[in-house]
């Protein structure tokens, strides 16, 4: 999925862009955490937007500023995830859904729109499910911008039988939680199938 902010300034792929995607899996849902840093021409880029497309075009990005963005980005993400979901299970994305949109516009954004420090900015996207996706044979499925970093966290005791679309990647376990860490393949999709739930206490797996 291209964020909400790089829909506004039109440069996806850009190599002053990098996106951080923290994805942990549950039995009734998800959340799904961004973190985005802009560099250089880019953060002057959305610093300019910010002022003259948002703010007061004094060539200064104030705090009230900062709030609009803010909240035009919630928005924004919401309507775009509503209108082409980034999750699907077994391809449909019946029974999913946004029950919550965070965002938080860093600070950096502050100050001159001549600045190229870097912005960091950070998005929260929660989702219920209807259904546990943790049914053997079963899969979900995440689209994400080609390229970027991903971690994928689901219970320990769920097993994985393939995880496809990654670039590379590599597992790790912590906290009751098996951590797939790797990088978005260039369909900026992948798709987790599961194995065996014997072991799981699975619930409401009736998929009709």
């Amino acid at each position: 999925m291209i964020m909400a902010t790089l829909l506004l300034l039109a440069v996806p792929g850009c190599a002053d862009v990098t996106w951080e995607n923290n994805i942990t899996v549950r039995d009734n849902g998800m959340t799904w955490m961004y973190e985005e840093e802009y560099k250089d021409t880019v953060s002057l880029l959305y610093r300019n937007y910010i002022d003259s497309r948002i703010g007061n075009n004094d060539s200064h990005v104030s705090a009230w500023e900062v709030l609009k963005i803010d909240c035009a980005t919630r928005k924004k993400l919401h309507d775009s995830i509503i209108k082409d979901m980034d999750v699907e299970m077994d391809n449909l994305s019946k029974g999913i859904h946004v029950i919550g949109v965070d965002a938080e516009i860093s600070h950096d954004a502050l100050g001159l729109t001549t600045k190229t420090d870097p912005i960091s900015n950070t998005y929260l996207i929660e989702y219920a499910f209807d259904t546990t996706p943790f049914v053997e044979g079963a899969n979900i499925s995440f689209r994400g911008e080609p390229w970027s970093n991903v971690t994928i966290a689901i219970p320990d005791d769920v097993q994985i039988r393939t995880s496809q679309g990654f670039d590379n990647h590599t597992r790790v376990s912590g906290n009751n939680l098996t951590a797939i860490i790797g990088v978005f393949g260039s369909e900026g999709s992948i798709t987790i199938t599961f194995g065996d739930v014997s072991f799981h206490t699975a619930k409401n797996v009736n998929r009709n």
